[in-house]
């Protein structure tokens, strides 16, 4: 049996056998897996009667059961899909689906449109997809129109049978999600979830950024995993300080990943998840999940976390600006082979970006992850940052990340971003943007006083901007920087 039918009768099997356990929590009702398999029945009619051939569907959906139904449908039809986020431009998205030979954009709600002006990109074949490939999914389009990673189902099949042991899901397991559909995090949200038949409670994207409905969510619908990045749990901090809310003591395991997490913030959530382990997960879309350090509640860490232990298979180096393998303490660009990952872009896009090392040509493939790392004299890594994020100002070597890291430890701060604009005496001058709290007094002097405190000269931002208003986020949740770097263009 070839993974995707496995895959295919997993899913299948646990809504046979469970027809009256929750599946999903959608709009304060629970879905069952009798009518979830019901929604993807008519799913599956309305693909097979407004769509021919066996190309790859588009998928144009936010959040909802519908939505769900409709990308379990397409396991069920072998139709392979692709799941962009339904926020970005038409052209883009016209792009996209280009990108991966689809002929037809199909909706939960408005069933399929053919797309007949839109031609298959010749260019896609250089990644075939193969029998296997289940999905789609897209990067966060920070430096241009965001590439094509396919999910095959080996990898997919692999990660779900890691995650459900490792943090012991089950049927009973109820488990939160906040991400988008189209963002890696909802490969345990929802495909780990539904196959072992928990039950995911699912956060409306027009809600996402209301802290107190989603507080009180999570309290109404008591899940015991939670998955996010770190802004949803400085939000979900600030409004149970303000509110007084009781402890979710039902959440046994707090995840984050795709930013770094204070130690601050995650003090302040040891009380707000009292009965939780918190996990500090390392990964993306390329590669899925890499890394993950548990933290008991008692030992939390003051300062920066490490990336943790690796996965079973995975397999890192730490390579040097020469290419060279560093064997022992140094820093480096973090290069990552896993079990889950893809195998390439689409469109033939970014392939120097997948390969074996030079000094391992029989190796395996690795995905070059642009994360600069360290490895420290006990072996620990910890993340540096972005080699595409390290600027020179004054002749001196800045990460505009470690500035963001000081700028988010400040209590009243929700977010900031730091941006670098091209100057000629100094080569760059930094920017930085930075949301407070509601009622926090902060202004420009506070927070260059605390750069100061805490960076070398050459570090400390040149200009700041001080709202209350969130800042700008790319289509899978990540800080728009480019958005950032435009705006401060404009002003100076």
């Amino acid at each position: 049996m070839d993974m995707r039918t496995a895959l295919r009768a997993q899913l299948r099997s646990v809504r046979r056998e469970l027809p009256d356990s929750p599946a999903l929590i959608w709009r304060g009702r629970e879905i069952s897996y009798g009518e979830l398999g019901g929604m993807v029945d008519e799913q599956r009619r309305r693909i097979t009667e407004q769509t021919t051939g066996d190309e790859p569907l588009g998928l144009l959906a936010q959040t909802s059961p519908e939505a769900i139904a409709l990308m379990l449908a397409c396991v069920e039809e072998r139709r392979p899909f692709v799941l962009p986020s339904a926020e970005l431009p038409g052209a883009v998205l016209e792009t996209l689906f280009a990108k991966a030979g689809c002929r037809y954009r199909v909706t939960p709600d408005g069933g399929a449109q053919a797309l007949p002006t839109l031609e298959p990109d010749p260019s896609a074949s250089h990644v075939p997809l193969g029998p296997d490939t289940v999905f789609m999914l897209t990067t966060s389009g920070s430096t241009g129109v965001p590439k094509v990673v396919p999910i095959r189902a080996t990898a997919l099949v692999r990660f779900t049978e890691w995650a459900r042991k490792r943090f012991a899901m089950g049927r009973e397991t109820g488990v939160f999600n906040y991400a988008p559909l189209n963002f890696d995090l909802c490969l345990l949200d929802l495909w780990t979830t539904l196959s072992v038949g928990g039950r995911v409670t699912l956060v409306e994207r027009t809600s996402a950024g209301n802290a107190r409905h989603l507080l009180s969510l999570m309290t109404e619908t008591r899940p015991n995993l939670v998955q996010a990045v770190p802004m949803f749990y400085r939000l979900i901090a600030q409004v149970w300080r303000d509110t007084g809310e009781q402890p979710l003591t039902s959440v046994r395991s707090v995840l984050w990943s795709g930013d770094s997490m204070p130690p601050s913030l995650l003090r302040t959530l040891a009380t707000v998840f009292p009965s939780a382990h918190f996990y500090n997960v390392y990964g993306c879309t390329e590669i899925n999940n890499a890394f993950v350090n548990e933290l008991a509640p008692s030992a939390l860490p003051s300062g920066q976390i490490p990336l943790g232990e690796a996965l079973p298979g995975v397999r890192s180096l730490i390579v040097d600006g020469r290419g060279d393998l560093i064997d022992g303490p140094g820093k480096g660009e973090l290069w990552v082979s896993t079990p889950f990952q893809t195998s390439g872009y689409l469109a033939g896009e970014g392939g120097e970006r997948f390969g074996p090392h030079h000094m391992d040509e029989d190796g395996p493939v690795y995905f070059r992850s642009g994360d600069l790392v360290r490895r420290h004299p006990n072996g620990n890594l910890t993340l540096e940052g972005r080699i595409d994020f390290q600027v020179k100002v004054r002749g001196v070597q800045v990460d505009t990340e470690a500035v963001e890291r000081v700028l988010q430890d400040q209590e009243g701060v929700v977010e900031a971003g730091v941006v670098a604009l091209p100057e000629e005496r100094n080569g760059h001058r930094l920017c930085a943007s930075v949301r407070i709290q509601p009622e926090a007094r902060i202004n420009g002097l506070v927070l260059r006083k605390l750069c100061a405190e805490h960076l070398p000269p050459a570090a400390v931002p040149s200009s700041f901007e001080v709202e209350r208003s969130s800042l700008p986020r790319t289509s899978t949740g990540k800080l728009d920087r480019k958005v950032l770097k435009e705006r401060w263009s404009s002003r100076v």
